[in-house]
């Protein structure tokens, strides 16, 4: 429950920074900056915004094979409230595989996240994160733990970013999705 709250107030917390903008801000790729709009809107002439326009698509995806195998599949689709405020969800898939004196030892990990970003200045942004995981425990079945992050990146280019978060929630198997510390260090290239 106390988990559970705090993840709920991080999101309010996020959602209230993206509602207090006072003019709509717009991102200028080619200065890599965010502007307040220069011009006051007709009241008389309100525009839809489609929200095709306002939903795009992202994620993490990472493989390495040898001894060791990994691979981790994170597609997210993402809304954006405002050009500072996004949302996003999406599935999420980690196996694990390796070789150690001849035995081999393979798990896999399934579940679901969500998250919350905002964008403070026109290069870093602050980030809360909630991944429900399924793991393999020792009796054969799966265990169901949840991971809440909190933490922020930097972002000086539209199409490269890395951040850091930390894990506040406890995982009595030692953080095994994410190797054993409560450090989750991404980076990326966002195509």
């Amino acid at each position: 429950m106390r988990k559970s709250f705090t993840i709920l107030c991080t999101f309010l917390f996020i959602m209230h920074l993206g509602a207090s903008e006072l003019s709509p801000l717009y991102y200028n790729p080619f200065k890599k900056e965010f502007r307040q709009s220069q011009f006051e809107p007709d009241p008389r002439h309100k525009e839809k915004t489609d929200w095709k326009e306002k939903v795009t698509f992202g994620g993490t995806m990472s493989v390495n094979f040898g001894t060791f195998t990994f691979v981790l599949l994170n597609p997210q689709i993402i809304y954006k409230i405002n050009e500072t405020t996004w949302l996003g969800a999406g599935p999420y898939y980690q196996y694990l595989r390796q070789n150690i004196g001849g035995s081999i030892l393979s798990s896999s990990i399934y579940g679901a996240t969500a998250f919350g970003r905002k964008y403070i200045t026109t290069d870093l942004f602050l980030q809360a994160e909630y991944n429900q995981l399924f793991l393999k425990n020792s009796s054969g079945g799966r265990t169901g733990q949840g991971y809440g992050m909190a933490g922020g990146g930097y972002q000086p280019h539209p199409n490269f970013y890395l951040m850091a978060m930390y894990i506040f929630t406890q995982d009595p198997g030692g953080y095994a999705p994410y190797g054993g510390v409560p450090w989750v260090i991404r980076g990326g290239i966002i195509l």
